[in-house]
């Protein structure tokens, strides 16, 4: 979000990195499903996405995998970061 401050005032680099900062965690989370939609092709990548939902805490991870009928155990996100 800084960035976006120390850029001309009329520089239009100055709003995209400020569209950017405040939407973050939406654009991560948007390329986080394309690349989890195309990666789930065998067993080992499921248990690649199975493993990051268990680290993560991912919703996305998590959405596909049920949507592949595979049960996924409660998180307890405020541990994960702990180990």
């Amino acid at each position: 979000h800084e960035l976006s401050y120390t850029l001309e005032k009329n520089d239009p680099l100055r709003r995209v990195y400020g569209i950017f900062s405040r939407q973050f965690a939406e654009f991560v989370d948007t390329l986080a499903y394309i690349s989890q939609k195309s990666m789930v092709s065998n067993n080992q990548s499921v248990l690649r996405l199975y493993d990051k939902y268990l680290k993560t805490g991912s919703e996305v991870a998590k959405e596909k995998l049920v949507e592949m009928g595979i049960v996924t155990v409660p998180i307890d996100k405020k541990n994960l970061n702990q180990n």
